[in-house]
């Protein structure tokens, strides 16, 4: 059960059989988080402290959270049973790179989107669910924080300028893309474009897609109604490119050879991932 999955390409992943195993201010957890609608569910478990905690809620609410927060009361005051490491020593480093690492971050997998700037002496992180944070250098290519065990690398491409960087957490790795500094959202006028019917062969469903009221939507099958507030014509928001985001996925929009749309993926639908649909012609 709690045996980590090895992925394709010989990395391993920190899903088990239904379970997270992972790391928690440096003990080993085991978690697992679910729902439908607005029934969430979280576990976790520390097994070398014999600690465990359930959040149940039948409301909308960030159970992941506050399941931490629990755990975080119950160690309050405890001695630490693994010694926090010293962060890195900072590092002097030419405010000219710092400029090259501003920019918008872009995970597709994880949906995950951050925006760094430029303070000074360091960089600033903002990132989904949490406040800004500083981030400092530990040389020209390796950053880190101080609000959490966390490191930043960036990586160049071939031609010397910003790829990605890769965030750090314990065994966890985290890749974002530079998307660069002048990403912005599609304009109104441009949305009509992704309008049409689109099928999945794999789920034999058509899902339209539709512009009124100069927004756009997707209108998802009655089934799904409940992760929707009950409203199964839902918002597509732009946020980049042909990437939208929705209250149940992210939508990527895919392209022929003559630049036309031909489809798009619904990138994570709970345990259903990359669903491919095609435009109806």
């Amino acid at each position: 059960m709690t045996s980590r999955t090895i992925l394709t390409n010989g990395d391993t992943c920190n899903y088990a059989f239904g379970l997270d195993i992972s790391e928690y201010n440096g003990l080993k957890t085991i978690s697992h988080q679910g729902g439908t609608g607005d029934f969430t569910a979280q576990y976790v478990q520390i097994p070398s402290e014999k600690f465990a905690v359930v959040c149940l809620f039948n409301i909308p609410v960030d159970v992941t959270g506050l399941a931490y927060k629990i755990t975080d009361l119950f160690f309050k005051g405890k001695p630490q049973t693994v010694a926090a490491p010293l962060p890195p020593e900072k590092a002097i480093v030419d405010p000219v790179i710092f400029e090259t690492y501003v920019g918008k971050y872009f995970d597709e997998n994880r949906r995950l989107e951050a925006t760094i700037t430029k303070e000074t002496d360091h960089l600033v992180f903002d990132g989904p669910y949490q406040d800004k944070f500083e981030i400092y250098p530990s040389s020209d290519t390796s950053f880190f924080a101080t609000v959490a065990d966390l490191k930043f690398i960036f990586n160049k491409d071939p031609k010397g300028e910003t790829a990605k960087v890769t965030i750090i957490q314990g065994d966890q790795k985290f890749p974002l893309a530079y998307l660069g500094t002048n990403i912005f959202p599609l304009k109104t006028e441009q949305l009509s474009q992704y309008t049409g019917d689109f099928y999945s062969e794999e789920i034999n469903a058509t899902y339209p897609v539709l512009f009124k009221d100069n927004k756009l939507f997707v209108k998802f099958p009655q089934s799904l109604a409940p992760f929707c507030k009950n409203n199964v014509e839902v918002e597509l928001i732009s946020e980049y490119a042909d990437y939208f985001a929705s209250p149940v996925s992210g939508f990527h929009f895919t392209r022929n050879a003559q630049n036309e749309i031909s489809g798009f993926i619904i990138k994570d639908v709970g345990r259903v991932r990359n669903l491919i649909f095609n435009k109806v012609k």
